[in-house]
């Protein structure tokens, strides 16, 4: 397969996921290594990733428990030490955890992880994110959240949250920067783009793997170039695929590409 090399100085994946040995995920290692080794090749030049857990190995990949939670982010700072200045990481923090949850995230920011990611362990909106949302504040990190594009009804012990919960979360904080996760990840993308529009601190990651018709043009022109953020999640060539669609549109690729990350992440690429 030929690979399309993108032309930007700096490419940034603000969504990108690494798997641990002890995981659900048959060839971890082998899916580690194919991933940087592509991220080079089409020009990416940093990586903001993320380790679930052990992907449902021993607890739900969106509900980790505590001892996974630990485990997957001591991984991942492994795999950050192999690849100094190309990969930085999301401390993955399941919030019911209470001051474990928030010991959990010093450590990690101790470590020079620079994001926190939430999955679905609560809805987003619970004050149980309060003392997390505001350590984030306090070391000028982003918080990434999983989201579900409009919630109808409920999973068994998965707690989701959808652009709407987001929205008042970040209402709540106007402080803090959110992201919300993979608009192309499933569901009514409209209705959580919609949902984001007026909100200035939340960003609009553009990762996922759904490539409907109009998606990467409704965001562009309901959320703005200026809070659009390049993002690849479990599927690189739609995020790369999306970043040439804005191009075509006329949108400001450098900013999708890396200044908008450089202003969430507090410029910590320079």
């Amino acid at each position: 397969m030929k690979i399309r090399q993108t032309k930007l100085n700096m490419l940034i994946d603000i969504h990108a996921n690494f798997y641990a040995p002890r995981s659900n995920v048959p060839r971890s290692q082998t899916l580690n290594d194919a991933y940087l080794s592509t991220a080079r090749k089409v020009g990416i030049t940093h990586i903001v990733g993320i380790v679930m857990g052990t992907w449902g190995e021993s607890s739900h990949t969106y509900v980790p428990s505590l001892d996974d939670m630990k485990y997957g982010n001591r991984f991942l700072l492994s795999v950050i030490e192999k690849n100094k200045r190309f990969v930085f990481g999301y401390s993955y923090i399941n919030p019911v955890y209470g001051e474990k949850a928030l010991e959990e995230l010093e450590f990690c920011i101790g470590k020079g992880m620079i994001g926190m990611k939430l999955g679905a362990s609560v809805r987003c909106d619970s004050c149980l994110l309060d003392p997390l949302v505001k350590k984030c504040i306090e070391h000028n990190i982003p918080i990434l959240q999983h989201v579900s594009q409009r919630r109808f009804g409920e999973y068994p012990h998965v707690t989701l949250s959808d652009a709407a919960d987001l929205a008042q979360l970040a209402k709540r904080f106007p402080e803090a920067r959110f992201i919300q996760a993979h608009i192309a990840g499933g569901g009514d993308w409209q209705f959580g783009l919609r949902a984001a529009a007026d909100i200035p601190n939340i960003w609009i990651d553009l990762s996922g793997s759904g490539c409907d018709n109009g998606m990467t043009e409704f965001a562009l022109s309901t959320v703005g170039e200026d809070r659009l953020l390049f993002g690849t999640d479990l599927t690189l060539d739609t995020g790369i695929a999306r970043l040439y669609t804005l191009e075509q549109l006329g949108a400001n690729i450098k900013k999708i590409s890396s200044l908008n990350a450089q202003k969430v992440y507090g410029e910590k690429f320079l």
